[in-house]
């Protein structure tokens, strides 16, 4: 009886068995596609948060096996290079990061891509050594003409 009634309002009931919910089936699964995005983005940023305390944690015990090991340095010194490290080790995990972006995305590339790159990589690398070797020579030269005239 009810279908008749849906039928000559020309409204589209669902079938026996089937929920009312069921028919938002699409929209249910786009909201559940972004969920999961959204968890996976979640994931993988904890993933590298916890990389990044192990390999903390790691560099702390390296640091701690090789304190414990006899030196002649006093234990002023070793605190005093202690709080060095620790003021230069975040540069360093920053510099290991730029080269882990690097090489991922060297890894997505093809060969032939690859080698174009670091052909690339390494043309400008001889650039710059040759200007730092001009600018060497240069201050050279300067030095020379400055130590001639008081001569």
């Amino acid at each position: 009886m009810k279908r008749l009634q849906a039928a000559a309002k020309k409204v589209v009931l669902p079938m026996p068995g089937v929920d009312i919910d069921d028919l938002d089936y699409p929209k249910n699964l786009l909201v559940d596609g972004i969920a999961d995005r959204a968890e996976a983005i979640e994931a993988a940023q904890k993933k590298q948060k916890m990389s990044a305390l192990e390999k903390q944690f790691h560099e702390e015990l390296k640091r701690e096996l090789q304190d414990s090991q006899p030196s002649t340095i006093s234990t002023e010194e070793k605190a005093v290079s202690e709080d060095n490290n620790a003021n230069h080790e975040p540069v360093l995990d920053l510099e290991q990061f730029a080269k882990d972006d690097d090489n991922m995305i060297k890894m997505g590339m093809t060969r032939k891509k690859r080698k174009i790159l670091e052909a690339a990589e390494i043309g400008k690398k001889r650039r710059k050594d040759k200007v730092a070797l001009l600018e060497e020579e240069e201050k050279a030269r300067e030095f020379q003409e400055v130590r001639s005239r008081l001569s």
